[in-house]
């Protein structure tokens, strides 16, 4: 089984270490890149590649809408929307829907 490549978007240190660190104790993921706010996600998607990305929606600066909007601007990505745990309003805007279904068994 291939690991997915993932980069964490969250503007809290804290929880960008903690969760790489379960992803990679229970070899579910291999963290490639971080980001503190959105301005910095577009960069890092077209560098990296990732298979996944794990974005905060609510963040200071630019917040996960709007760098899933500008990153589908540039058609680098393709969005998987797991859960949502606000408004499903602001998801809405920025294009969410289940694209693909990744299987990682």
């Amino acid at each position: 089984m291939r690991i997915p490549e993932i980069i964490i978007v969250d503007d809290h240190a804290t929880f960008r270490t903690g969760l790489a660190s379960i992803l990679a104790a229970e070899k579910l993921g291999n963290v490639i890149g971080e980001a503190s706010d959105g301005a910095e996600f577009p960069g890092l998607l077209e560098c990296l590649h990732p298979d996944l990305v794990f974005m905060d929606i609510d963040m200071p600066g630019m917040g996960g809408v709007e760098a899933t909007m500008r990153a589908f601007e540039k058609a680098i990505a393709e969005v998987l929307n797991g859960r949502i745990y606000e408004s499903g309003d602001s998801t809405a805007k920025a294009g969410c829907s289940c694209k693909r279904k990744i299987n990682l068994n």
